[in-house]
């Protein structure tokens, strides 16, 4: 039902705002749990904006560029391995492929 749908969007953000800030990413989307939704935002304090949403695009990951940040929106059927190949692709010591 749509309450188990809310539940896996909530996680999805959940998980990656945890990795993208473990990543020294710059998580613009608000840290309290309450907050969150099935949006995430970033930046990267090391790579361009637009270079990461371009390699991002280019690899498959589907995101959009907005405000300065990168936008994912990881839906209830959004394996958490996907979001762990989109992760691998932002690492800070990753250049453009």
């Amino acid at each position: 039902g749509m309450a188990q749908v809310e539940g896996q969007v909530l996680e999805n953000s959940r998980f990656l705002i945890e990795q993208l800030s473990a990543k020294g990413m710059t998580v613009a989307t608000p840290e309290e749990p309450t907050r969150h939704a099935g949006i995430v935002s970033f930046s990267s304090p090391a790579r361009e904006t637009t270079e990461l949403f371009e390699q991002l695009s280019s690899n498959g990951v589907f995101c959009a560029c907005r405000g300065g940040n990168i936008r994912f929106s990881p839906h209830f059927y959004t394996p958490q391995s996907k979001l762990n190949q989109a992760l691998e692709l932002i690492s800070p010591d990753r250049t453009a492929d």
